[in-house]
């Protein structure tokens, strides 16, 4: 469908000319999201006449699949043409996203939340981890995702993930999320322990002529979100490693204990960055 609008109703390519093969590209990518995630029924900005478009958040914008610059277009911001940010959240797409498609777009942020029915499966996708490697947001909360928690995508990850409100199951992996810089899986089905390396990354260093393995706090996460989920266990007190940590809520958990010392001392009293600690006090208190 992307390729047949392309060639057949797209008057910037009924107009080609070597000199925008990267606006060409662009189109066809954005018309494969478009396509894949139901378009024609979104709630707003689509092609349909009769779609509402140009107010409230889209003040300004113009429908997808408009005969306009893509960066005109409803919920796409570019940056000196070179970042592109896709900003879809609340809008009725439903379908898996086309990660093969967006890989080579320079995209800085993709945002669809609360868009149930909308998903990013990597099973099926060679270029999948390309993707979430470049973003510096993804967002997919509210989308009534279900199955297991990915650890391919916590382990590409590097900016800001978040998967709340959701319906992912599962365990935390460990040694994850070491290069993010928020996680957000609050509000999901997720049990068992917080392993002891979360948010952790392993490192090899060479010594006495031999590699060997190290595991290595993270030094970007300052957010880490697993309220109302059903975690079991203690507190880890190596989470007190990630010494730039700002945000710990671990409330609506089924977890024992008391806060370790190690994370208490991140907190502002001690001189730390740790700002907001949240837990129940009838189990970690």
């Amino acid at each position: 469908k992307a390729l047949d609008w392309l060639v057949n109703e797209d008057e910037m390519f009924i107009n080609f000319s070597l000199d925008n093969t990267t606006d060409l590209l662009l189109r066809y990518s954005l018309a494969v999201l478009y396509f894949a995630t139901d378009g024609p029924n979104w709630l707003y900005c689509s092609k349909n006449e009769s779609s509402l478009c140009g107010s409230g958040r889209f003040l300004g914008k113009e429908p997808f699949l408009s005969n306009t610059p893509v960066c005109d277009w409803a919920g796409i911001t570019c940056e000196d043409h070179n970042y592109m940010s896709i900003m879809l959240d609340y809008n009725g797409l439903r379908g898996e996203i086309p990660a093969d498609e967006l890989v080579g777009l320079c995209i800085a942020s993709l945002s669809l939340r609360g868009n149930p029915g909308t998903s990013l499966n990597f099973g099926n996708s060679e270029l999948g981890f390309l993707l979430i490697e470049s973003l510096e947001l993804l967002d997919l909360s509210e989308n009534e995702l279900t199955g297991q928690l990915d650890f391919p995508l916590l382990s590409s990850g590097q900016g800001a993930i978040y998967l709340s409100n959701n319906r992912l199951n599962g365990t935390l992996p460990s040694g994850c999320c070491s290069r993010m810089t928020v996680l957000d899986l609050s509000h999901n089905l997720l049990s068992g322990t917080i392993p002891a390396v979360f948010g952790f990354e392993q490192d090899f260093t060479f010594i006495d002529g031999q590699f060997q393995q190290q595991l290595q706090p993270s030094d970007t996460l300052t957010e880490i979100h697993l309220a109302h989920n059903f975690l079991t266990g203690i507190v880890p007190d190596t989470l007190g490693e990630l010494q730039n940590l700002e945000i710990l809520k671990l409330e609506g958990n089924r977890l024992i204990g008391s806060i370790p010392d190690e994370i208490c001392d991140l907190t502002f009293e001690y001189g730390g960055d740790l700002e907001y600690l949240w837990a129940d006090c009838a189990g970690a208190d």
